[in-house]
């Protein structure tokens, strides 16, 4: 194929890429839904999974002292009643007086699956993390979007056969590459609607990334703080060494 149809292709493939993203974010829209009283370990998980909601519960367990540092592994105070912390705090201690190190129970996660389960379909009936349903959607979406492609690759393809011409690489390449950037938009933890809501969180919580190294220790905020910001936000201040 020649240089002039190329860069049609190329604009059509990118215009087939811009309608099916817009098609997938405006399928996964909505009003923000109704989240109650903001828990950070919902935030985290909604943010980043599991392993981020674990990282609260360690941070908040270090901070507040009901746990000690040494080295790798976390060993909880003996003082520590486990009944009144959350039940992901709750699982970390656990794993803790077992001998589970840190970098384990960001991995494995320690005994709180079923209730990361229970978040996650919270999360999921609230629109922000996708449904089966959502997930056939996009598949549905972008193999419709891949075969538009293909379908004229494979006209353009067999005009040129037809004319002894078989000089198809370029136009063969640019659809790999058109088709993969279409699963890329396809993909995602979270639903166009859970991406805002995750930005709304990072604006509300701004300035307390701003004054991060003015909180005290055991400071109600810093579980919101590594919630929304992640560890990397605990760089100064008296919380620089938790990590």
């Amino acid at each position: 194929p020649g240089e002039a149809f190329l860069l049609f292709y190329v604009g059509f493939g990118a215009a087939v890429l811009w309608i099916a993203s817009t098609l997938r974010k405006i399928l996964e829209s909505g009003p923000v839904p109704n989240l109650g009283e903001l828990d950070p370990y919902l935030i985290a998980q909604l943010r980043g999974g599991e392993a981020e909601a674990t990282k609260v519960a360690i941070a908040s367990l270090l901070d507040r002292q009901l746990i000690r540092n040494d080295a790798t592994l976390r060993e909880p105070a003996e003082t520590v009643d486990v009944a009144t912390l959350h039940p992901i705090e709750r699982g970390v201690v656990e794993a803790s007086r077992g001998g589970m190190s840190i970098s384990d129970m960001i991995n494995a996660g320690p005994s709180t699956n079923e209730l990361a389960a229970n978040i996650e379909e919270a999360l999921q009936r609230r629109d922000l993390l996708p449904q089966t349903s959502q997930i056939v959607l996009r598949v549905v979406l972008g193999l419709g979007a891949v075969s538009m492609l293909v379908a004229v690759t494979a006209h353009r393809m067999s005009l040129a056969a037809g004319r002894g011409h078989y000089n198809v690489g370029a136009l063969y390449y640019t659809t790999i590459i058109m088709a993969l950037l279409i699963g890329l938009s396809m993909h995602g933890r979270r639903t166009h609607l859970g991406d805002r809501v995750v930005r709304d969180f990072m604006i509300l919580f701004a300035g307390l990334v701003a004054r991060a190294h003015t909180l005290p220790r055991g400071s109600r905020e810093l579980p919101y703080l590594v919630a929304v910001f992640g560890t990397g936000a605990l760089n100064s201040g008296a919380h620089a060494d938790l990590f």
